[in-house]
C-alpha cells in the first residue's frame, strides 16, 4: 500500500522508468544501481516514516480495543473487550470511565437517572455536560445503588437517524413494551447520547444501550483523512521540475539526433569503436538507442532526493516550532503544536489572515459590566451602581425579574462549594457572567435536577419545573426556557441576539414601544463600546398554549429527518409576543500584545479579515481597538437590505473611488466592513463574487459582522479565489471548518476548548505569539526550502552539464564521463548529506525577524525562489 501511495506521486514514477530503462545493456552508459540505489533508498525513508506512524496508531487503537467493559449481552452479564460491542448490548460504564462507544442513556445511580459527561476527548471541551435518561425509561429499569436485577430484563425497539458527524445531532425514537404507553414513541435527542470517548463525572455508574459502534460513533465519523494541503514552494518547484522535464527532452531530442547522425557517418572511420552490426543496422529501434542514452544522462537534472530531503527538513521545522520558549505561555505551560509537519514554509507566504474574535482576539473571560432593566439604563459598572441596589433592596419587580432571567434561562452547572458559595460551569463563558451577575444582585442560581431549577431570590428558596429547554443553535442566535411555577402558571424566558429578539417583541402598547426605541438606544450605546449585547425577554403562557405547543413539539421530536427545521418552526411559534425585560452588555477585553502583534503583522504587508457574530457596531469599534482599521482610513460599508442589482452599483461605484489620495499624495486603502445579510447575496451572484474581490483586493482590513460558522468557512473558500495565501486562527469549534478550509490553519488553546488547536495545522497559547510563528519561523522554514531545493537543482544541473559536454567531444555517443560508483558517491555523500545541513542555516538573527517586519515582507514576495 505504501509503495502504491509512493508511485501515486509522478516524480517517483518518472525515476522508476529511468531505473528500468537501465536495465536493458544496450542503452544503459552507467550501471542500473547509479539509479535504483538512490530510489531504493528514498523508498525505504518513505515507507520508514510512514510505517513509525502507522504503528504508533496501531498501538493506541490496539489499547483502546482491548479495554474491557462490563455488558449484558441476551440477558448475560459479562466482561468482553471493547472491540466486540455490538448495537444493541446493555454496556455499564463507572465514574471516570471513557465510554467505548456511542450509547442511549438507559438509567444511572441517580434518582433521576441522570449523569454529567466530559467530551474533551472529543470536542475539546472541558466542561461538564448533564444526560439524562428518559423519565418512562428510567422508571422501567429503576433500581438501588448496586443492584440491578431489572435491567437484566430490560427490552426496547431503538429506531435512530443514519451514522453521522455531527456530535451535537442525536434524532431517535423509543418504543418501550413495558412502559405506561406502549404503543408511544419515547423522543430521543443528544441529550440521552453518550458519545465515544465521553468521561462520565461524578456518577457511580450508568447503563446505556450501544446505537453506534466502531468506525460509525460520532468519534469515528469525524476521524477523516485530512486534505492534502500544497505549500506555494512545493508547488512552484513541481512546475520547476516539468520545465526542466521539457528541457531534458529537448536535450535528448537534440543531442540524440546528432549522434545518430554521426554514428551513421562516421563509422567507418572510427573502426577502433568496433561498434556492434546490431547497433548499426537500419532496424527503426535502434534509432532510439542513442536518444534513450542522452535520456539516461540528463535524469539527473531532477533531483531524486529532494522530496525525502524535503520531507524530513519539514518534520525539523515542526520540531523547532515545537521547541520555541518564545512561544511557551507561562500561564497555561502549554508550547505551540504543530499537528501538520509538511506545510511549514507557507507560514512564510501568507497574504491573508482571517481571524475569529471572541477567544482569539479577546480573552474570552465575560465581566457584566452594562445593562438596560426596563427603561432604566445602568451604563458605569452596573452591579456597584447605587440605584440598581436600591432597587433590588426594594424588591422592585422589574428588576427582580429580570435578573431572575438571567438565572434561569441557561444551560449552567452549579456546584456548591465547601464556603457554601456556588461555582459555574457551562460551555459558554457568556451564560457564567450573566448568573454570576444574578447571583452578586442577589439571585442564586441553587440547583439543577431534571426537572426543576432552584433559586434563592433575597434568601427565599423558589422552585421552577422545567417544561421544555428550547436550546440555542447558531442559526437562531437564541435559547429559551419554559417554566411552571408552583401556582400551576406557565413562563417563558427567552434570551438572545437584538436582530432576532426585537423582531419577536409586542410593540401594541405605546410603553412597549417606548421601551423598544430605549432598547435600541441602549444597544448602540453598548456596541460603540465594544460589549457584547444580548436581549432577554419574556410571556406568560396559557395552559392551552403549552398543550398546544408540547403536542406540536412531541411531533417533531419523533421526526428522524430534519428534525432540527421542525424544531425550529415549532419553537417560533412560542417565541413571540414577547415583553422585553432588558439588555445586558458583556465586556470581552482584548488578549495581551494583540494591537501589537497586529500592527507588525498589517506593516508586513498582510491584510487581515476578522469574522464574527457580532453586531455591525461593536465588530467596528473591535476593529479599531485591535488596530485592524486605523480611524482616518475609509470605509466601505455594506449593510441593509441590499438586492443583487442594487449591490452591482454600490460595487462598482466603490471600486471606482477605492484609492484615496491625501494631500501629500499617499495612498490609503479603504476599510470594508459587511453584514452577513449581504454578504448571502455576494455569495450567491458569480458577478457580485468578481466585484467584491476587486474591492477586498484593494482593502487592508474586511470586517464580516453577524457571520454564522458555515459562512466563516465559505469567506476562507472565497478568499482563496484570488490566488491568496491565507491563515486561518480560531479558538472554538465553530472555527473548526473556517481553519481547515484555509492554506495554513492556527488554532489557539481556548477557554472554549482545544477542538480548534485539535483541527489546526499548528496551535498556539495566545494570538500574540502569531507573529514569532510567521516572522520566525516562517520566515526560517521558506527560506531553508528555498535553499535547499535550489542546491539541489544546481547539484543535479551541474553534473548534467558536465556529463554533456563530454559528449560533444565523444561524437555524442551518449558515454558516461563518470563511473557509476563516483556518480552514487556524488549524489549520495558529496553532495547528499550536505543538503541536510541548511535546516540550520539563517539568513538573519531570529531576534531581529522577530522585531522588524520588512524581513517578512521580502520573504513574503518571494525574492528567494
Amino acid at each position: 500500500m505504501n509503495l502504491a501511495e509512493q508511485f501515486s506521486q509522478h516524480m517517483n514514477r518518472y525515476f522508476l522508468f529511468i531505473a528500468c530503462l537501465q536495465l536493458i545493456p544496450e542503452i544503459t552508459p552507467v550501471h542500473p544501481a547509479s539509479t535504483w540505489t538512490p530510489l531504493i533508498i528514498v523508498l525505504v525513508l518513505s515507507a520508514a516514516k510512514e510505517g513509525f506512524d502507522d504503528l504508533r496508531r496501531y498501538e493506541r487503537d490496539r489499547k483502546l480495543n482491548k479495554s474491557v467493559v462490563h455488558v449484558i449481552v441476551d440477558g448475560v452479564e459479562q466482561d468482553i473487550a471493547s472491540s466486540d460491542i455490538h448495537v444493541g448490548d446493555l454496556v455499564r460504564l463507572s465514574n471516570n470511565e471513557p465510554s467505548p462507544c456511542d450509547l442511549c442513556i438507559v438509567t444511572s445511580s441517580t434518582d433521576l437517572g441522570s449523569c454529567y459527561i466530559q467530551t474533551t476527548n472529543l470536542d475539546g471541551e472541558s466542561d461538564y455536560k448533564t444526560r439524562q435518561a428518559h423519565r418512562e425509561v428510567h422508571e422501567c429499569v429503576k433500581q438501588t445503588k448496586g443492584d440491578y436485577p431489572k435491567i437484566n430484563g430490560f427490552q426496547a425497539t431503538i429506531h435512530c437517524n443514519n451514522p453521522n458527524s455531527d456530535v451535537y445531532e442525536f434524532n431517535a425514537v423509543m418504543y418501550v413494551p413495558f412502559a405506561s404507553d406502549p404503543t408511544a414513541a419515547l423522543s430521543l435527542s443528544s441529550k440521552q447520547l453518550i458519545p465515544q470517548s465521553a468521561i462520565v463525572r461524578h456518577t457511580d455508574y450508568v447503563w446505556g444501550v450501544a446505537v453506534y459502534t466502531g468506525n460509525q460513533t460520532k468519534l469515528g465519523m469525524n476521524k477523516k483523512q485530512p486534505k492534502m494541503k500544497w505549500t506555494s514552494a512545493e508547488s512552484f518547484i513541481n512546475r520547476l521540475s516539468l520545465i526542466i522535464f521539457i528541457l531534458q527532452l529537448f536535450i535528448v531530442v537534440l543531442f540524440g539526433a546528432v549522434g545518430n547522425y554521426l554514428k551513421n557517418t562516421d563509422q567507418q572511420e572510427m573502426f577502433y569503436l568496433s561498434l556492434s552490426s546490431d547497433l548499426t543496422s537500419s532496424r527503426w529501434y535502434h534509432a532510439l538507442v542513442v536518444p534513450a542514452r542522452f535520456l539516461l544522462l540528463c535524469s539527473m537534472m531532477i533531483p531524486i532526493s529532494l522530496k525525502v530531503t524535503l520531507d524530513f527538513s519539514r518534520a525539523f521545522y515542526a520540531k523547532l516550532i515545537e521547541w520555541d520558549e518564545n512561544m511557551h505561555d507561562p500561564v497555561t505551560d502549554r508550547y505551540a503544536t504543530s499537528n501538520n509537519t509538511a506545510i511549514s514554509e507557507d507560514l512564510g507566504q501568507i497574504d491573508i489572515i482571517l481571524t475569529d474574535k471572541t477567544g482569539t482576539l479577546t480573552q474570552n473571560l465575560m465581566v457584566f459590566q452594562k445593562c438596560l432593566i426596563g427603561n432604566m439604563l445602568y451604563n458605569e459598572d452596573a452591579l456597584h451602581d447605587v440605584s440598581l441596589q436600591q432597587r433590588l433592596q426594594q424588591l422592585d419587580s422589574e428588576t427582580l425579574i429580570f435578573f431572575r432571567a438571567l438565572a434561569l434561562c441557561h444551560s449552567v452547572v452549579p456546584q456548591q462549594l465547601s464556603d457554601g458559595t456556588f461555582e459555574y460551569r457551562s460551555s459558554s463563558p457568556d451564560e457564567e457572567a450573566l448568573v454570576k451577575a444574578a447571583a452578586h444582585s442577589g439571585i442564586v442560581f441553587e440547583n439543577k435536577t431534571a426537572t426543576s431549577l432552584f433559586v434563592n431570590v433575597r434568601e427565599t428558596i423558589e422552585q421552577y419545573d422545567v417544561m421544555h429547554s428550547l436550546e440555542f443553535t447558531s442559526s437562531r442566535k437564541k435559547m429559551s426556557v419554559l417554566l411552571r411555577r408552583l401556582d400551576g402558571t406557565f413562563l417563558l424566558l427567552c434570551k438572545g441576539a437584538d436582530d432576532v429578539i426585537l423582531p419577536a417583541l409586542s410593540t401594541n402598547a405605546p410603553s412597549a414601544r417606548e421601551r423598544l426605541d430605549n432598547a435600541k438606544s441602549a444597544l448602540e450605546t453598548f456596541a460603540s463600546q465594544g460589549l457584547r449585547t444580548l436581549c432577554v425577554a419574556s410571556r406568560e403562557v396559557t395552559l392551552e398554549e403549552f398543550e398546544a405547543f408540547s403536542k406540536a413539539l412531541q411531533t417533531a421530536n419523533c421526526q428522524l429527518a430534519d428534525r432540527e427545521t421542525e424544531l425550529a418552526v415549532v419553537y417560533d411559534s412560542l417565541e413571540r409576543n414577547l415583553d422585553l425585560l432588558g439588555v445586558t452588555a458583556i465586556e470581552d477585553k482584548l488578549q495581551e500584545g494583540v494591537p501589537e502583534t497586529i500592527a507588525d503583522i498589517r506593516e508586513a504587508g498582510v491584510s487581515f479579515w476578522m469574522l464574527t457574530g457580532d453586531k455591525y457596531s461593536t465588530a467596528l469599534q473591535i476593529a479599531v481597538a485591535c488596530n485592524l482599521r486605523n480611524p482616518t482610513q475609509p470605509l466601505v460599508s455594506l449593510e441593509g437590505s441590499l438586492n443583487e442589482y442594487e449591490l452591482v452599483d454600490v460595487l462598482r461605484a466603490e471600486i471606482g473611488r477605492h484609492v484615496i489620495t491625501d494631500k501629500d499624495h499617499h495612498v490609503c486603502a479603504p476599510t470594508v466592513i459587511v453584514t452577513s445579510k449581504v454578504l448571502n447575496v455576494i455569495l450567491e451572484s458569480p458577478i457580485l463574487r468578481s466585484q467584491f474581490q476587486e474591492l477586498c483586493r484593494l482593502a487592508e482590513t474586511v470586517v464580516c459582522c453577524r457571520v454564522t460558522p458555515l459562512q466563516k468557512a465559505l469567506i476562507v473558500q472565497f478568499a482563496k479565489e484570488s490566488g491568496a495565501r491565507t491563515l486561518a486562527i480560531g479558538d472554538g469549534g465553530n472555527d473548526v471548518n473556517m481553519i481547515q478550509q484555509a492554506h495554513v490553519g492556527v488554532g489557539i488553546d481556548g477557554r472554549e476548548g482545544q477542538q480548534a488547536a485539535r483541527a489546526a495545522d499548528y496551535a498556539i497559547a495566545k494570538f500574540r505569539y502569531l507573529r514569532q510563528l510567521l516572522f520566525v519561523h516562517g520566515h526560517l522554514s521558506y527560506h531553508r526550502t528555498a535553499v535547499i531545493a535550489q542546491y539541489s537543482f544546481y547539484k543535479s544541473l551541474l553534473i548534467c552539464c558536465v556529463q554533456l559536454i563530454y559528449a560533444t567531444a565523444t561524437s555524442f555517443s551518449g558515454a558516461s564521463l563518470f563511473n557509476s560508483v563516483s556518480l552514487m558517491g556524488f549524489n549520495v555523500v558529496y553532495t547528499g548529506l550536505l543538503a541536510f545541513t541548511f535546516v540550520l542555516d539563517r539568513q538573519v538573527d531570529p531576534k531581529a525577524l522577530s522585531q522588524w517586519s520588512r524581513w517578512y515582507r521580502y520573504i513574503r514576495e518571494n525574492h528567494i525562489l
